[in-house]
């Protein structure tokens, strides 16, 4: 880091340099401020509702008490990623044989439909080794652990061979969906019943671009903007929460904009 202020101080403006500082110390405050909270919420919730996700699309779902990369207190409360929440809906009303998960961490979205998916057989990848020790266990907590099979490298062959049936692909990769969400080098990806992406242009510029015109012969493509859930739909963190902090306990991220795009097979019944 000493070296690129080194770098910066001696390539731009002093006044815009400063502005870079200070914009920087901004959001480094803020995303500490809601860490602390969160970290200061999350026992208390725990011990008036219990490990478990008590509303949105998983409510019921026995839960870790670690999340792998995310806020452990949004899953439990059942708010995470709620723009996302009335696809999922839909997608709990269709049928799969199998869903993957590339980027699974701790199990919330492969465990969480696992149970709705009984007969469906689960595929988790993540490179994070504690992240699928969790996942495991989530598994073991919800009676699903037969049907799980977790690995930490996701590659063309493995992926296609994960690929069975009808089948449900969800991937949070972190920039690393351009790479392996590719038709021409993974021909069963362009078979695919649904796939949920989400997309960091912010790491990899064009990232939403290039999902898109890969697979917009073969699929709908709908975005979706994470924005923070509303409160109004949880009244009851308001007897939980100090109403000042409800605002930061919501917001997940601090990126702006960060999208998800949902692709539906065109000759699937929904869209």
């Amino acid at each position: 880091m000493s070296n690129l202020k080194h770098v910066l101080k001696n390539v731009l403006p002093q006044k815009l340099l400063i502005w870079i500082f200070l914009k920087r110390k901004a959001v480094r405050k803020k995303m500490s401020k809601r860490r602390r909270l969160q970290k200061r919420y999350v026992a208390k919730y725990i011990s008036q509702n219990g490990l478990q996700v008590s509303n949105g699309p998983f409510a019921g779902l026995l839960y870790v008490s670690q999340a792998a990369g995310s806020s452990l207190l949004n899953k439990l409360i059942g708010c995470y990623e709620e723009p996302l929440h009335s696809y999922l809906e839909k997608i709990k009303l269709d049928s799969y044989d199998t869903i993957v998960d590339i980027g699974c961490a701790e199990g919330y979205y492969l465990i969480g439909l696992g149970i709705s998916f009984p007969h469906a057989h689960l595929v988790g990848f993540d490179s994070n080794s504690q992240a699928l020790k969790l996942a495991s266990l989530l598994a073991e907590k919800n009676n699903i652990g037969g049907r799980l099979q977790l690995k930490r490298t996701c590659t063309f062959e493995t992926l296609e061979k994960s690929i069975v049936g009808e089948t449900l692909l969800i991937c949070d990769a972190e920039g690393f969906e351009t790479e392996i969400l590719n038709p021409i080098l993974s021909p069963k990806l362009a078979q695919i019943k649904t796939i949920i992406v989400e997309t960091h242009d912010h790491k990899k510029p064009g990232a939403s671009d290039t999902v898109k015109n890969r697979f917009q012969s073969t699929h709908i493509i709908e975005t979706i903007t994470l924005t923070p859930a509303n409160p109004d739909h949880y009244d009851f963190l308001r007897t939980q929460v100090d109403p000042a902090h409800l605002i930061h306990i919501l917001k997940e991220r601090t990126t702006k904009d960060q999208k998800m795009l949902v692709l539906n097979k065109k000759d699937t019944s929904y869209a």
